[in-house]
């Protein structure tokens, strides 16, 4: 089996699939590691990557959640979030230029509905300092990156640009152009 996979990959390529499928079966099982993969991998990779990884958490948890093995709650602060994603939605429907603007909203979207993943996975301390823990990890390791590039003079990648990037190098974060 390995042997014919060698044919299309490397090596190495057949132990990062391999370790990406153990990851995604961990994620359907557990979508709180999802969401702690997410959040740890946050900085260091684009939008659409991201957004795949995300979708994933979500698809993981929509299947617990049909199957009834997570709750689904919208509290009372949720509903501002809802309205403020409908009124961003409807904006990026209709502008000047529909066509980007759906995929920045499509974007927002999936963002908003991770929110809700993420405030309905997120529900003892024990994960809340497991995510604050991923969080501070990615920090911390983006800021050793940035360290190392200004004291060896490699500053030619800017990471908070890298971490969003759009599909067409837009920033993805952001309302205007840089």
């Amino acid at each position: 089996g390995l042997g014919v996979l060698s044919y299309f990959t490397t090596p190495l390529g057949l132990v990062g699939i391999i370790l990406l499928v153990i990851l995604a079966y961990c994620v359907l099982r557990h979508p709180e590691i999802g969401a702690l993969a997410v959040i740890t991998i946050l900085p260091f990779v684009s939008a659409k990557i991201l957004l795949y990884c995300v979708l994933f958490v979500l698809f993981s948890y929509t299947m617990k959640c049909i199957l009834g093995r997570r709750t689904f709650k919208i509290e009372y602060f949720d509903i501002f979030v809802i309205m403020i994603f409908v009124i961003t939605f409807i904006r990026g429907a209709i502008s000047t230029n529909p066509k980007e603007s759906i995929i920045s909203a499509s974007f927002l979207a999936c963002f908003t509905l991770f929110y809700f993943v993420l405030t309905n996975l997120i529900r003892s301390k024990e994960w809340f300092r497991r995510c604050l823990i991923s969080l501070v990890f990615s920090g911390l390791a983006v800021a050793v990156i940035a360290i190392i590039q200004v004291i060896f003079g490699n500053v030619d990648v800017n990471i908070p640009q890298l971490s969003f990037l759009f599909i067409d190098g837009k920033n993805a974060v952001g309302t205007f152009n840089d």
